[in-house]
C-alpha cells in the first residue's frame, strides 16, 4: 500500500515494505524542488502489475496539487508562508489594474489577503484560485499589515 502525504507542498510518502522503498523517502528536495529518483533495480522484484500502480499513483501525486491553504491561516502566521509558493481561493472583492498589471483582494470564510499581479486581474465577485508566493508587509506593534501573494498564475472558477 503506498501512503502519500501533502503538507505546504511538500510530498512525502511511505508503502507497506513492498515497494522497495522507505518512509519518507519520497520528498521534495528543498533545493530544487525535484523527487528523489529511485534506482531502477530496486523495483525488479516487484510484479508489472505492482509497478504500473506504484507508476500511477505517483504520476497521480505529482499532478494533482495540495488543498487550497485557508487566507486566515496565512494572516495568522504569515513569517511561516514568507517566501513560499501557497495556493489558495477565495472571492475577489476589490481589484485594480492597469494594461495586464494591478492588484486584487481575495475573500475567503476565514479572511482576506491581496494579491499582487502580472498576469491580469480578475474581475470584482469572480471566484478565483490563485497561486503564488507570499511576501511580507510592514510590521507595525509585532503584527505583520499588508501581507500579500505575489501572484505566478490565476484559474478563474465558473
Amino acid at each position: 500500500m503506498v501512503s502519500l502525504v501533502c503538507d505546504n507542498g511538500r510530498w512525502s510518502g511511505s508503502t507497506d515494505g513492498a515497494g522497495g522503498w522507505a518512509p519518507g523517502s519520497l520528498k521534495a528536495a528543498p533545493a530544487r524542488g525535484s523527487v528523489r529518483a529511485m534506482k531502477p533495480h530496486r523495483l525488479s522484484h516487484v510484479s508489472n502489475g505492482m509497478q504500473r500502480k506504484f507508476i500511477f499513483a505517483l504520476a497521480a501525486m505529482l499532478l494533482a496539487s495540495c488543498a487550497p491553504l485557508k487566507i486566515g491561516r496565512i494572516s495568522a502566521d504569515p513569517s511561516r508562508f514568507q517566501n513560499r509558493t501557497v495556493r489558495v481561493s477565495g472571492t475577489v472583492v476589490n481589484s485594480i489594474g492597469v494594461m495586464g498589471r494591478g492588484g486584487y483582494q481575495i475573500q475567503d470564510d476565514t479572511g482576506k489577503i491581496y494579491v499582487l499581479s502580472t498576469t491580469g486581474v480578475p474581475s470584482k465577485g469572480v471566484r478565483v484560485t490563485v497561486t503564488g508566493t507570499v511576501v511580507p508587509g510592514a510590521q507595525v506593534l509585532g503584527m505583520t499589515v499588508g501581507t500579500a501573494i505575489r501572484e505566478r498564475h490565476h484559474n478563474v472558477k465558473d
